[in-house]
């Protein structure tokens, strides 16, 4: 097939020769002719067969599943530094999410993402058909924050439900 010149940015911007349709170190793809018409396939292949996407659309599903800002600025000098497996295809950056969330350590213990309190906290009054009765009292985005959902996590369930009843009868 040939061979592609490339400024690769792990060789110091040095001109490396990358064999056609293969990827350099840094995850530049080679492809004939003008990069971005070359690549469409290629790129469309990469994304359904590999789970890869945009770097920008990427970005946006690490930050919400992590419930985290995630700036496509570091992600894309992550990617330049290799620190962040990705493939250049053009001028076009595709990247795993996985791959931000695991490099940017957006992920929990043994690769889960966090439960929020918030989470937990609905958890345990779905788990309990007393509390869930109330659960749209004691759920609501009160302006204690995290110090409420600590509550619903640690407080007796009698006091919690003594609270939301009290709540609900003054909202009437």
């Amino acid at each position: 097939m040939g061979y592609i010149a490339h400024s690769c940015p792990l060789e110091d911007g040095e001109e490396v020769f990358v064999e056609a349709g293969k990827t350099c170190r840094c995850g530049w793809l080679a492809v004939w002719g003008e990069a971005e018409e070359g690549a469409v396939d290629q790129i469309k292949e990469l994304m359904d067969r590999l789970e890869f996407t945009t770097l920008a659309e990427a970005c946006r599903i690490a930050s919400e599943r992590s419930g985290r800002p995630v700036a496509s600025s570091t992600v894309s000098q992550a990617c330049r530094e290799g620190r962040i497996p990705a493939l250049a295809v053009g001028r076009t950056w595709l990247v795993r999410p996985q791959a931000i969330m695991g490099r940017l350590g957006l992920y929990g213990k043994r690769g889960r993402p966090p439960i929020s309190l918030f989470e937990r906290a609905r958890a345990r009054v779905n788990g309990s058909e007393d509390l869930l009765e109330y659960g749209d009292v004691i759920l609501y985005d009160w302006a204690e924050g995290d110090e409420h959902w600590e509550w619903v996590l640690s407080a007796d369930e009698g006091e919690i439900l003594e609270w939301a009843r009290r709540v609900d009868a003054e909202s009437v």
